[in-house]
């Protein structure tokens, strides 16, 4: 059980005629004052201070996230670039032809899907005499 203490300062003699100060020492006097009820329902409240700290803390998260993210997306990148080769896209071939020869191990969406990032192609389309880098897989 906790309890909070007042202590409350009583004066031992009567006041002074007038309505003054009181006369003479005063006693002390202990009052156990119960604490409040606890929040049966576990509520956590923040404060403005606490949730900026809060915003602060989950935008470092993100932010720390991101870079990891972009880190790893660079050093394979970097990685693949060591065994990427090109092909040259012969007449009346299509994106998902040159996956299909060129990327066997992935199905052709996968295949062409990679191709498009590798190449930073906007669409499926290609020409006749394009260069296209196959990337790595791995």
């Amino acid at each position: 059980m906790s309890a909070l203490a007042a202590w409350e300062l009583v004066p031992t003699t009567a006041r002074r005629a007038g309505g003054g100060s009181p006369a003479g020492p005063r006693s002390r006097h202990l009052h156990v004052v119960p604490a409040p009820a606890a929040d049966v329902r576990g509520e956590v409240r923040l404060t403005l201070v606490g949730r900026r700290v809060l915003a602060a803390l989950v935008m470092t998260v993100v932010v720390v996230l991101v870079v990891l993210a972009v880190s790893a997306t660079a050093r394979a990148a970097a990685g693949g670039s060591v065994s990427e080769r090109t092909v040259t896209v012969q007449s009346g071939q299509t994106l998902s032809h040159v996956a299909a020869a060129e990327l066997p191990q992935l199905s052709i969406a996968e295949g062409v899907a990679r191709l498009r990032l590798a190449n930073r192609l906007p669409s499926d389309q290609v020409r006749a005499g394009q260069q296209l880098v196959i990337p790595a897989v791995g």
